[in-house]
């Protein structure tokens, strides 16, 4: 089986970084790995197959002809940033070595996008909390209103660094598994072991994966127009959007056909009302 991963390297020092020098020898023993990475230098074995790549134009070619594509994500923001906006674009196994996320949401999406994200999974008060903490840095809204599913949002599987991120319930139904940031041989190991099998599981769902973005897709176009300006939509678009939605809520796992027929006709509602 063919791995892509992404991660920071040695000599980068951050928890991911260390995770990958601890977890790629052990991997390497089961598994093809290709390791990506945009920085200019690191410091493995020159047994890797290490493989520069620019965030602008990510690999995706190359990533579509692996097995399965692994990002994993720490606190630090501007390292991370680029392994998250891929991993949002391309399915693959999402390793969350962070617990705080609003700090890290934060810094990924700026706060303006960062507020309506939370507003968007927890409502009215999500969104107040959210813009009260822009205000106090110091703010623990990880417990209230977590965001582990966006932070993996479109992912095959995920791993959480704790039992309660996994048991917060946006996890949802993707296989996930709890593995802490392994600092040891013997914590390594295991979270070699954790991480392989979790894999086993995510790639039987990839064919799912498109299914399941467009059924975003469709969520978060009629999000937009579900509380539109007085004015903007006639009674006619308000109810054909109404019907949209309805059909939508009852699709259940309704098949990629089904989304983009939704998608179809909410567009071209939409289209009517802006021209």
């Amino acid at each position: 089986m063919i791995w892509s991963w992404f991660s920071p390297l040695p000599p980068r020092r951050c928890v991911t970084g260390d995770a990958a020098a601890l977890l790629l020898p052990l991997l390497a023993e089961r598994v093809e790995l290709r390791v990506w990475t945009d920085q200019e230098d690191w410091e493995l074995p020159r047994s890797f197959d290490v493989r520069r790549y620019d965030p602008e134009e990510p690999p995706l070619a190359e990533l579509n002809r692996a097995d399965v594509t692994l990002f994993h994500i720490g606190e630090e923001h501007e390292i991370h940033a680029p392994i998250w906006r891929l991993s949002r674009s391309h399915p693959g196994v999402v390793a969350l070595h962070a617990e705080r996320l609003h700090g890290l949401l934060r810094g990924f999406l700026g706060a303006d996008a960062y507020v309506e994200a939370v507003a968007r999974l927890h409502g009215r008060s999500g969104r107040r909390a959210a813009a009260e903490a822009l205000a106090s840095p110091a703010s623990d809204l990880d417990g209230a209103y977590p965001l582990a599913g966006l932070v993996a949002e479109g992912a095959l599987g995920m791993v959480v660094p704790t039992v309660d991120l996994a048991a917060a319930g946006e996890v949802g139904a993707l296989p996930a598994r709890a593995l802490a940031s392994p600092v040891t041989a013997d914590e390594a190991r295991g979270y070699a072991d954790g991480l392989v099998s979790l894999v086993a599981e995510a790639v039987v769902s990839r064919p799912r994966w498109a299914e399941r973005r467009l059924a975003r897709r469709v969520a978060a176009e009629l999000a937009t127009w579900s509380r539109p300006v007085p004015g903007t939509l006639s009674c006619e678009a308000a109810e054909q959007l109404r019907e949209i939605a309805a059909e939508f809520a009852l699709a259940g796992d309704g098949g990629a056909v089904h989304y983009r027929r939704l998608l179809h006709r909410l567009r071209a509602v939409v289209s009517r009302t802006e021209s």
